[in-house]
């Protein structure tokens, strides 16, 4: 069996004293985890394994050391095993898991497995071993049986799955765990996609008293693996793990707490990926077999839940990302450039005056333009920022303000024509606003267009939105290779099930033209206006 280094050796440096740390502490893992471990070399021999196998197989001691892993399994499902073997050794990077076998203990018991394979690698890349992890397969459905019949359904589950608020969600899972497993601590830490697979972070707490909750979710503490190496563990076999209180040095300074001596954590994994891990820690040495399986069955269970509510917490974190850097191009692209306008003719206006005084006055015009266009911009912009302005505002409203600012800060002569429109829902009438924008910055900043006119009224049964501009025009070649910046307006009209017609030619302007049709319920739709 997997035996601790003797820690008596005086290492000769730093170096040979942290390897022998790090050898230690992966063999203590090797004998914390709940599943039997078997570690073969490259032609299926055993070289070493640990306690849980050693029960397993009902071996004598040392035993299962330079016997072959196929000899271990029946005769006709050797070759597949094979198979598993050699597949790894082909395909780098994967590992093979849940395979179903039976193995043959050393009393004659024929016992149901399901079986992980992997591959280790040394530092050059090369392999030189096989990891092979094996759970009794009648004693996990005998607990989860016990613990969880399959008859009754979870009123539980079915109410976080229709959940997207991660924060409450994973507060709701505490207070669950807690009438399943006993616990002085618990943390739900979850994989951070956005930084890469390497690190985590700590979603949710709840301290030593049961009363005390602290939510995580918003401040993003990210925390690395290697800060955790029982987490990396998991993370690689899939499976639970128990850490006691002479085990205590693998747990990091994150997780160690000097009042607290079990510890208990599971993985939050589906079937193709894991999200993140739950783990549990008491005063008191208390947590059995029984728990860590209920354990594992609930974070089995919130997977999809939690995928569900971190996909929509990525998706709106994304979205913010995106209009911050708009806003930003805004500010750089018109307020910055404005006022910058702005100074230079402050700076230049002592000089005017006195070599040309009877042209100031044509100068003060030019800087009260700049200012007022920098204001007008501003205005627009921080009526963007406020959360309910875009919902409050009616469309023709809305549309008023980007002329408004537009007119101010450029020479371009631009009209506005409105109807007797009728009310949109809200995504409908925001989406018609940034159509508009858009078009309107790209006839002033590419077309470079001297007038711009824009139209909104309603056609038969469809409300048109037209923009014109009397700019340098395209070739077709260039919309066709998305070149004029068209996709945002192509992407926002497919969004509201309106059609797109674009029509223009070299030196001849451009003409953008937005049908939407409207629906027969319009007017009874609650806008919240």
């Amino acid at each position: 069996m997997i035996e601790p280094i003797p820690f008596h050796t005086s290492p000769r440096d730093a170096s040979t004293r942290h390897l022998m740390n790090y050898e230690h502490s992966y063999r203590s893992l090797c004998e914390l985890i709940s599943e039997a471990l078997l570690i073969c070399d490259l032609k299926g021999i055993c070289v070493d394994y640990n306690q849980r196998a050693a029960e397993l197989f009902n071996s004598p001691a040392r035993s299962l050391i330079g016997m072959s892993i196929f000899q271990m399994v029946p005769e006709n499902e050797r070759e597949e095993l094979r198979h598993s073997f050699a597949k790894l050794q082909l395909i780098s990077g994967i590992r093979v898991t849940n395979k179903k076998h039976i193995i043959l203990a050393y009393d004659g018991r024929r016992v149901p497995v399901e079986m992980t394979i992997g591959l280790v690698c040394d530092v050059d890349g090369r392999a030189f071993q096989f990891q092979c992890l094996l759970h009794n397969s009648t004693e996990r459905r005998s607990i989860l049986h016990q613990s969880e019949p399959e008859a009754t359904p979870d009123p539980f589950i079915k109410e976080i799955n229709g959940m997207l608020d991660l924060d409450t969600m994973l507060d709701l899972i505490l207070d669950h765990v807690h009438t399943l497993v006993p616990y002085d601590r618990a943390d739900i830490l979850l994989l951070d996609d956005l930084n890469g697979s390497e690190k985590i972070w700590l979603a949710q707490r709840r301290g030593c008293r049961q009363t005390e909750r602290r939510s995580l979710a918003g401040e993003r503490i990210l925390l690395t693996l290697a800060d955790a190496p029982f987490l990396y563990h998991i993370l690689q076999t899939q499976n639970p793990l128990q850490i006691k209180e002479d085990a205590s040095h693998l747990l990091g300074p994150h997780f160690y707490h000097p009042n607290l001596n079990d510890y208990i954590a599971v993985p939050i994994c589906g079937p193709t990926h894991t999200v993140g891990f739950i783990v549990l820690s008491s005063s008191t040495p208390c947590y059995q077999d029984v728990d860590i399986e209920q354990l594992y069955g609930l974070a089995s269970r919130v997977e999809k839940a939690i995928s569900n509510a971190l996909f929509v917490q990525q998706t709106q974190q994304l979205a913010t990302l995106e209009e911050r850097q708009r806003l930003a191009r805004e500010l750089h692209d018109a307020v910055s450039q404005t006022l910058f306008s702005a100074n230079i003719f402050v700076e230049m206006m002592p000089r005017i005056f006195e070599r040309k005084p009877d042209e100031v006055g044509k100068h003060f015009q030019q800087l009260r333009r700049l200012v007022r266009g920098a204001l007008g911009e501003m205005r627009s912009l921080l009526h963007e920022l406020r959360p309910d302005s875009l919902v409050v505002a009616d469309l023709a409203t809305l549309l008023g303000y980007l002329v408004d600012a537009a007119g101010a800060r450029t020479d371009t002569q631009i009209s506005l024509s409105i109807g007797n429109i009728p009310m949109l829902p809200t995504d409908d009438k925001i989406a018609f606003y940034r159509i508009t924008q858009e078009a309107l910055n790209n006839a002033i900043k590419h077309a470079h267009a001297t007038h711009v006119s824009i139209s909104l009224k309603v056609v038969g049964d469809e409300l048109q939105l037209r923009v014109v501009d009397n700019g340098v025009g395209f070739e077709r070649e260039q919309l066709n290779k998305g070149q004029l910046g068209m996709d945002i307006i192509r992407e926002r009209a497919a969004a509201i099930g309106a059609t797109l017609d674009l029509q223009g030619a070299p030196g001849q302007g451009v003409q953008v033209t937005l049908h939407y049709r409207v629906p027969s319920t319009t007017e009874e739709v609650d806008d919240d206006e």
